[in-house]
């Protein structure tokens, strides 16, 4: 995986990596609505803010107390969650499913992000965007978006990512913070 970064949520600024020709030179505070800020001050480009992954802190932010899932599933959780584009949706023979770019690894993944598609239960596993898929006579995701089959399905996350280079932002006076399209490198 490349670098990928995010604009901050007041000023909509790029969090430039360490590695970019022009890295910033101050701090940044990924904001929580529970919580003090987590400071970073060289962020290397990776989603790690103050040792703490951002996909994981944004499934914990929307997850259930009682979730029962480990630091790699919650890692899923939260990259899921991150991505506002990919995300598609139908009705077939009376179950739901859904296609994503990012790989889902198990059922209890499947079921801690099924909330945040509309509700209810999604019995059928994830696919990526060229798998083949039985259920719709061997047409993989791409092809099924492509010509209208599916329609797409944005998550709907109550708290999302928010970034700020001010130290007493506050995360319930922000909108999200949106992906960088130069990933917090290219300038």
């Amino acid at each position: 995986m490349g670098f990928y970064s995010w604009l901050t949520a007041d000023t909509h600024e790029p969090i430039n990596n360490r590695y970019s020709r022009t890295p910033h030179e101050r701090p940044v505070y990924l904001l929580r609505p529970d919580g003090p800020p987590i400071e970073e001050r060289a962020y290397e480009g990776y989603g790690v803010f103050g040792g703490h992954r951002a996909e994981i802190v944004l499934a914990t932010m929307n997850l259930p107390e009682d979730h029962g899932l480990g630091t790699t599933d919650l890692f899923f959780v939260g990259s899921l969650l991150s991505t506002t584009s990919g995300v598609y949706h139908t009705e077939h023979p009376g179950f739901p499913l859904v296609a994503s770019s990012l790989h889902v690894p198990n059922r209890a993944v499947a079921d801690a992000i099924a909330p945040f598609i509309g509700g209810g239960t999604i019995r059928t596993p994830f696919a990526r965007y060229d798998e083949p898929l039985e259920a719709f006579e061997g047409r993989p995701p791409n092809f099924l978006t492509r010509h209208a089959f599916w329609q797409r399905a944005p998550w709907t996350v109550p708290r999302p990512l928010k970034f700020s280079f001010d130290p007493a932002a506050r995360y319930g006076d922000l909108p999200a913070s949106p992906g960088d399209p130069n990933q917090g490198y290219f300038f």
